[in-house]
């Protein structure tokens, strides 16, 4: 009969320490200020303020460029934000928002056009995916980011 209740107790304990930390679902509030987030995110690029748009990242966030190495830090992301074309429109389509406890991640489209007002613009579209933690603040920082195009590759000259 020891054996047993040693049993019981045992898989108690083990079932409830082997629950996720962190587990509840993103609330309403989570989710609001994750898509917050974005909007302040389009803005800053349609306003080529890469200091703003870097700030919506966590200081050791990687994002992931098509085409290149992974950058590391909010500092690395906004100099490469600032070495692009400029932007002439972009739009983001969240299709999902989803997450547990301080995590979450967005799965989304965009649409951009890039290049300067004296040139023919560059069009695109293509999808992304970020992970968001939520910081001390309530904030929820980007702290991973890829994206790719959906257009096919350009030949290499």
């Amino acid at each position: 009969m020891h054996i047993l209740s040693a049993l019981a107790i045992a898989a108690a304990l083990c079932g409830s320490a082997c629950q996720p930390i962190g587990s509840a679902a993103l609330s309403r509030e989570d989710v609001a200020a994750i898509q917050a987030a974005s909007r302040a995110r389009v803005e800053a690029a349609r306003g080529s303020d890469w200091e703003a748009l870097s700030a919506l990242y966590a200081r050791d966030a990687v994002l992931l460029p098509p085409n290149q190495p992974p950058l590391q830090g909010r500092d690395a992301i906004r100099e490469w934000y600032a070495s692009q074309p400029p932007v002439r429109t972009i739009d983001f389509a969240t299709v999902e928002i989803a997450g547990r406890g301080d995590l979450a991640y967005v799965h989304g489209t965009y649409r951009q056009s890039t290049g300067p007002a004296d040139a023919e613009p560059v069009h695109d579209t293509g999808k992304y995916v970020s992970i968001h933690r939520r910081a001390e603040d309530g904030r929820w920082p980007i702290t991973r980011e890829i994206s790719n195009s959906d257009l096919p590759a350009r030949a290499q000259p």
